[in-house]
């Protein structure tokens, strides 16, 4: 069975328009980065709150939403699992500059009293997460460390399989596709 009946296509033909549309997409990619002044990390590299609040009747988030305006107006408010088993899942950045355990405790007790002083209803907290700043700066050099070294055990195989300037070129398209996906 013969799928092309002529398998001769020319596909070195359109390098340079290939050439020119990655390129085009990563200065895009990059310039969008510079103009938001870095790329959006969530708590886990900044530092922040993850709170599950367990409400004893149904709530929904929009006066959660409401009654966290006066503690930050950069907080997530989402339901958390199931509609039924009332839970409501809170993110907040750090707020404090410091890192102290008395510190990053204390937006999360400035959570509790603004729901308690919106009377919102009774609830109690099933999950508290608190993660400072140099977690996250830890984490994120881990990150990119085993980036690097997994993209040079590839560039590694394939130079000793096959040809050094084989697996720089496997690198470079790593690469290119990293950047393109940010």
């Amino acid at each position: 069975m013969r799928i092309f009946a002529n398998p001769n296509y020319n596909f070195i033909r359109w390098r340079w328009h290939a050439l020119a549309l990655s390129l085009a997409i990563v200065v895009t990619g990059a310039v969008t980065i510079a103009q938001r002044r870095g790329l959006a990390l969530g708590i886990d590299f900044t530092g922040g709150t993850v709170m599950v609040l367990q409400f004893s009747q149904s709530t929904s988030e929009e006066p959660v939403r409401r009654a966290l305006e006066s503690v930050s107006k950069e907080s997530v408010v989402q339901q958390f699992g199931a509609a039924s088993d009332n839970r409501i899942l809170i993110r907040l950045p750090q707020m404090t500059s410091a890192e102290q355990g008395a510190g990053l405790e204390a937006d999360a007790n400035r959570v509790q009293e603004a729901l308690k002083a919106a009377n919102i209803g009774s609830f109690e907290v099933v999950n508290k997460e608190i993660v400072g700043p140099v977690m996250g700066r830890d984490l994120q050099l881990k990150g990119i460390y085993a980036t690097v070294l997994s993209l040079l055990g590839i560039m590694a195989y394939i130079a000793f399989r096959f040809r050094l300037s084989f697996g720089v070129g496997a690198i470079v398209a790593s690469v290119h596709d990293i950047l393109v996906t940010l």
